[in-house]
């Protein structure tokens, strides 16, 4: 049976390809981190630095974007009004059809990334100390606002309350979401701390050329796989 953690990351993956998610969504990394994909989840092993490879200048993208889907949940904004609507705030409902249904809201999100990709392959491919089916960190997404719920059982619910305003806009990096109660839920974060929860990998693939097909092979090198009347072309690019 799969685990929350890997159900959440092929999820996310096959929504916002090519970004990943990382996991736990509060896990610190870097650019010119590196590790293994197992499945769709990212499985930190080091950092380049700690090979002796340079790490290209990073490019900064101040710029506030908003990154959300649901997959199997519906969602309903009210008010929780007090006698006299005294203290009255926002709310946010969401409920789950399914089994392992997902909700995902980010705000205010921007991104970091590697400026030369294609400097950092040429070093990677003719560094024997990176090994072929490890991947590296190119890409950070920061987000100033976010909620994420993936639900354990059908019929899960997720309840959370804004802070002091009657109207509720998801889009809003500033809105400040609590929790208020849940039920049959797997997983769920809401935060306001700018995590890093998203991120672009890269890794080196190869590619067979032969007479009459091209194949390309979702993973990198294999000594055993050497189709007759053939090239073998080792290449980095976005996975």
């Amino acid at each position: 049976m799969a685990s929350i953690s890997d159900i959440y990351c092929t999820k996310v993956y096959s929504q916002l390809r090519p970004i990943h998610a990382v996991w736990p969504p509060a896990t610190v990394l870097k650019l010119g981190d590196y590790g293994r994909r197992v499945g769709a989840r990212f499985e930190r092993l080091g950092s380049l630095s700690d090979l002796s490879i340079a790490v290209p200048p990073c490019l900064g993208n101040q710029g506030s974007k908003h990154i959300a889907f649901s997959e199997g949940a519906s969602v309903a904004i009210g008010v929780n009004a007090s006698v006299a609507d005294v203290g009255a705030t926002a709310t946010l409902d969401v409920g789950f059809g399914s089994e392992y249904s997902i909700f995902f809201n980010a705000a205010g999100c921007s991104t970091q990334s590697i400026a030369s990709k294609n400097e950092l392959g040429q070093s990677l491919l003719t560094n024997f100390s990176f090994k072929r089916d490890w991947v590296v960190v190119t890409d950070i997404v920061r987000v100033a606002n976010f909620t994420v719920a993936v639900s354990q059982e059908k019929g899960a619910t997720l309840s959370l309350q804004g802070d002091g305003a009657t109207k509720l806009d998801l889009k809003d990096a500033n809105v400040r979401l609590h929790f208020k109660s849940q039920s049959k839920v797997g997983y769920f974060e809401v935060s306001e701390n700018r995590l890093t929860p998203l991120i672009g990998l890269c890794g080196i693939r190869t590619r067979w050329i032969g007479a009459d097909s091209l194949q390309l092979f979702s993973y990198g090198w294999d000594d055993t796989l050497d189709p007759p009347h053939s090239e073998a072309e080792l290449f980095f690019t976005q996975v």
